[in-house]
């Protein structure tokens, strides 16, 4: 998702909300923007956008999971991701992480099945030197 959006779609989301301090309610509009729109867009985007280090917008990703069980966070998360899907247009939605690990696990299973046909090979070639042997 270019920037121009992710300005936009933070407008949208923030709603107003001009005092980002460091309270627990600002910190969570925070996170939860960035989990929302980390799939489709850049850490370095979303850190510039909401002014804050790339290393924030980091933390705020690896604390998801622990915080995602609070219910004033999840709601938070909850509109941040129908105002992603207001913004998204279907080509951005996808997230660049995850195909990137199942093509990491493609290769895995592909090189492992090539050393197992490799292996049989072997296997076949013996047994074809010893069927000859016995024809004799």
């Amino acid at each position: 998702m270019d920037i121009k959006k992710l300005i936009m779609a933070k407008t949208a989301f923030f709603d107003g909300v001009t005092h980002l301090n460091r309270k627990r309610e600002n910190v969570y509009l925070r996170s939860a923007f960035a989990n929302a729109f980390r799939p489709v867009s850049k850490v370095i985007d979303i850190a510039s956008v909401l002014h804050r280090n790339h290393s924030s917008i980091v933390y705020y990703c690896k604390n998801h999971e622990s915080m995602i069980v609070y219910d004033d966070y999840k709601k938070l998360y909850d509109k941040a991701l129908e105002v992603k899907k207001q913004f998204i247009t279907k080509e951005e939605n996808f997230d660049v992480e995850l195909l990137l690990m199942s093509i990491k696990d493609l290769k895995e299973k592909v090189n492992n099945q090539e050393k197992t046909i490799a292996g049989l090979t072997k296997y076949k070639e013996k047994y074809d030197m010893i069927k000859m042997c016995y024809e004799l």
